[in-house]
């Protein structure tokens, strides 16, 4: 048991640790200043829109890779790697807090010769021993700790939901781009068609001296530009089938087992809500949010690293294994650290993590900045682009009527070459822009909604990835 001076020894540590207290400076407080935000966005859409964003687009296909690719990618796993790895961490700091008690039993075997021919003995000591120890957080110092590394793990599991994000938008925008390119080759094929068509009227023509060698060497070269923009084509379709099987967890060649089809109706533009609701539903400004609090436990915790800490050990040991809660010996000792000279590292370590922590404040208000500019951006940018592709399908609309009449003409007579040629060339350069223009507007709705943030995934219980249960209903 502890003896009276043990006891003496103990309050006076804590009492010499108390007057010491003024000599540490307090934290630095930095202004940190929030800018003014908009209660409302200027342009709003009013379709509500599920998390799941990408099942607004009624395509089963998309619907069926992007819940592949949730769960077999493995830029996702890494990132579930680094939440397992901050969760251990967060558990190593927490347990920081407590006592330690380390058991140690043993047996030593002794032997030895007194003399020269004299008899040999054996000596056998057994012995068990309890060691325990702890820090007294007198200045919350290893709370502030295992704060800190609390709000790390909250961070990277935001990480972990933006990550899903990303991998959604990236599997969207691949797969629209695809669509565009399988697309591309059918309406390269109708291309090819009619331009056989009018050569053979142009060989005709030439064969009956009614037109020039050169308006069917300008017809054979404009075939051939279309061959091998079909060729380009099925080359890029080949180039995304390989970038799409990295995405879903596949080698690059593994065998395509989806199935195209055509663009779908493109949904209503969703409701953006309110910005101060938007802040809560986008998980990389939650993570920005997070890393802050965890440098403002940093701060907390180097500061209080300054001060005295008083630590408590003791000992219970015994050399009779089986008179061990008979036969016993206890210490019990406590322990007064004061820093006293350290070049200046303490506290230079205390400036380095207000530093850090108002630069997580400046990254978390920027990152507010930006989440609530995407939005506009993206919507501004949706409407802008909708206009664009509405006024090319009436281009293209009035340039397919154009042709049909020249080639008619032509036929007949009655129409130069050059102004055939010069309407195929204009229908088939509006026909590419509208399907471009489509697909430009398919992925500025993937920013909007991306934009517009949620909770994508969950973890289970052994740490698997899992889509919400919504997704399931």
């Amino acid at each position: 048991m502890p003896s009276r001076t043990q006891a003496v020894i103990f309050f006076r540590a804590c009492a010499i640790a108390l007057l010491l207290i003024g000599c540490v400076q307090t934290p630095q407080e930095h202004t940190n200043t929030v800018p003014v935000i908009s209660p409302s966005f200027s342009l709003s859409g009013t379709a509500e829109t599920d998390e799941f964003w990408w099942t607004e687009f009624d395509d089963p296909q998309l619907n069926l890779l992007v819940s592949n690719a949730l769960s077999s990618n493995f830029s996702l796993q890494s990132s579930l790697a680094r939440v397992q790895r901050a969760a251990a961490t967060a558990d190593v700091r927490e347990a920081g807090r407590y006592p330690t008690v380390n058991g140690v039993a043993g047996s030593n075997v002794r032997r030895e010769r007194q003399s020269i021919g004299g008899e040999i003995t054996q000596e056998t000591t057994d012995n068990l021993r309890l060691n325990a120890s702890w820090e007294l957080d007198l200045w919350g110092k290893n709370q502030a700790k295992a704060s800190a590394a609390y709000f790390s793990f909250l961070a990277s599991e935001e990480q972990l939901q933006a990550a899903a994000q990303t991998l959604a938008g990236d599997i969207a925008r691949r797969w629209y781009q695809l669509l565009e390119q399988h697309q591309s080759m059918e309406i390269l094929k109708k291309q090819i068609s009619n331009t056989k068509i009018i050569a053979e009227i142009t060989g005709h023509r030439y064969r009956t001296g009614q037109g020039s060698i050169s308006a069917l060497w300008r017809q054979e070269q404009l075939l051939e530009s279309l061959k091998a923009q079909e060729k380009q084509a099925r080359k890029n379709v080949l180039i995304l089938e390989r970038q799409m099987n990295v995405l879903l967890g596949r080698s690059p060649t593994a065998i395509i087992d989806w199935s195209y089809s055509a663009f779908p109706a493109l949904p209503p533009l969703p409701e953006t809500g309110l910005p101060a609701t938007l802040l809560d539903r986008r998980p990389d400004v939650r993570a920005l949010w997070y890393q802050y609090e965890s440098s403002q436990q940093n701060v907390s915790a180097a500061a209080a690293a300054r001060l005295p800490n008083i630590s408590i050990s003791s000992a219970a040991a015994s050399s009779d294994w089986t008179n061990a809660f008979d036969i016993w010996r206890l210490d019990l000792g406590a322990q007064l650290n004061i820093p006293v000279f350290n070049a200046g590292k303490l506290k230079a370590e205390q400036k380095e993590a207000e530093a850090s922590s108002y630069l997580a404040f400046n990254n978390y208000t920027q990152g507010v900045l930006s989440a609530i500019e995407e939005v506009e951006v993206n919507v501004l940018s949706e409407l802008s682009q909708q206009e664009q592709l509405d006024s090319l399908r009436r281009q293209t609309r009035q340039a397919e009527n154009i042709l049909e009449v020249e080639s008619i003409r032509y036929s007949r007579g009655m129409q130069g070459y050059l102004d055939v040629l010069n309407a195929q060339e204009k229908l088939f350069t509006l026909q590419k822009q509208s399907l471009s223009a489509q697909r430009q507007l398919f992925l500025r709705r993937i920013a909007t909604y991306q934009s517009l943030g949620g909770q994508l995934i969950s973890l289970s219980k052994d740490g698997a990835i899992e889509l919400q249960p919504r997704m399931e209903s």
